[in-house]
């Protein structure tokens, strides 16, 4: 199974705030015997093509000793954890900008009672995204014992690709998970369009089915009789099919004007419109200026002969 989650607690950093402390020790890094943040990054790319890293991961997430954050709260009204987190982001982009692509670089920081003083715990890969300020929930994911109380479990976001639902420290916590900490639930996003998928990891942990009527996932053990059920709802609705646009008739009669273009005319003319005679004319058999229809007609004239 592939590790979805980089997990590592960072110790013995005497102030959690200072981004150089945490992001890389101070002189040689040869002679440093214990990972920071960066050396994890680009130990752990992800994506590379054979040893050589192809594209690094951009969300990060950072766990501090809530007492820490408290007193940043309390003392600064949270600035420091905001410098902490503007910082590491520049030196992110500075160290691994030709890996990043089109990627935005996002960190957020928070506070945790299971940590000691000096501790930071970091979190990145495959299933930690950050939302963008202005993103919105596309789904809702919560999970329930008896389907008459549910709890919510975790949002998933539009440009979400994969979240990971569990008990462990990796993943998104259910309240009442009943299948260790060994095994977890892989919620597949393939965008605002598609239905998400639910699947367990590790393959065969237990049997995941969605029952359409009643819309959750029943996930049941396989050796024993525990059951969670997990409802995921949809926040942002599907964008209506494209309506094609009917395609015109491959013949057509086509309207021809009252006057035909110079370029149509054919040998035999036009009727023109009926000339109105004036009356005052005289019996005169041929108007040169009038543009008529010409008709040749044989006359029979008596033989002129000089014999006669």
């Amino acid at each position: 199974m592939p590790t979805y989650v980089q997990h590592e607690v960072l110790g013995r950093i005497p102030d959690v705030f200072n981004a150089e402390a945490i992001w890389q020790p101070p002189g040689l890094a040869l002679f440093a015997r214990r990972p920071l943040l960066r050396d994890l990054l680009e130990r752990c790319p992800r994506e590379h093509r054979g040893r050589a890293a192809t594209r690094c991961f951009a969300h990060v997430t950072l766990r501090l000793p809530q007492e820490d954050v408290d007193d940043d709260y309390h003392l600064t009204r949270g600035n420091r954890a905001r410098e902490l987190a503007q910082t590491l982001t520049a030196l992110h982009r500075k160290d691994f900008g030709d890996l990043l692509g089109e990627d935005d670089v996002r960190y957020h920081v928070t506070g945790a009672d299971d940590l000691a003083a000096g501790e930071i715990e970091v979190r990145f890969g495959h299933a930690v995204y950050l939302p963008a300020p202005e993103e919105k929930v596309l789904f809702d994911v919560s999970a329930s014992l008896d389907s008459a109380v549910w709890h919510g479990v975790c949002p998933v976001y539009p440009s979400q690709r994969l979240a990971l639902i569990g008990a462990g420290a990796t993943a998104a916590a259910a309240p009442g998970w009943p299948f260790g900490d060994d095994a977890v639930l892989l919620l597949v996003n393939d965008g605002p369009d598609a239905e998400p998928v639910l699947q367990a990891r590790p393959k065969g942990a237990f049997d995941c089915r969605f029952d359409a009527a009643l819309g959750y996932y029943t996930v049941t053990s396989r050796h024993g009789g525990k059951r969670l059920l997990v409802k995921i709802a949809r926040r942002i609705a599907k964008a209506p099919p494209a309506v094609a646009a009917p395609s015109p008739a491959v013949w057509q009669p086509r309207a021809r004007p009252a006057v035909p273009a110079l370029d149509e005319l054919t040998a035999v003319p036009v009727p023109a419109a009926p000339r109105r005679v004036n009356s005052a004319v005289t019996d005169a058999t041929f108007a040169p200026g009038a543009r008529a229809r010409l008709t040749l007609a044989a006359l029979a004239l008596p033989r002129l002969s000089r014999y006669r």
